[in-house]
């Protein structure tokens, strides 16, 4: 899947029904979003020009994100940073990323042989 900044991986996103993309302009150093974005980020109109902080932790190359500075999501961020320096993250995540990989060429297979039989 692509997105404004390049490829990501879908196992990057929470499986939450509330997940959601959005289109950003990056120019220089400034990231532009749209209002409904801003809003996702916990901006309001109260808030309107002061601004406000947001923290963008990363895993390079599996993992970013930006999350409004000492909320629930900017702790959960900053965990999996964190835990990404564990080997034994490192391996189950791997483990479970090939498994994954597999499961989908085994669906993929599948399909292709069931499908002349639903016919």
């Amino acid at each position: 899947m692509q997105s404004s900044f390049g490829f990501r991986s879908q196992s990057t996103l929470s499986p939450s029904t509330s997940a959601r993309e959005f289109k950003v302009v990056l120019d220089n150093d400034t990231l532009y979003v749209d209002q409904p974005l801003a809003e996702a980020l916990s901006w309001n109109a109260e808030i309107g020009t002061s601004g406000m902080p947001l923290t963008l932790s990363g895993w390079a190359p599996h993992y970013f994100a930006i999350a409004p500075s000492g909320s629930d999501s900017d702790a959960l961020a900053r965990a999996t940073v964190e835990s990404s320096r564990d080997p034994n993250v490192r391996e189950t995540l791997k483990y479970l990323k090939d498994r994954s990989s597999l499961t989908l060429i085994s669906l993929a297979f599948v399909a292709s042989n069931v499908e002349p039989y639903c016919r």
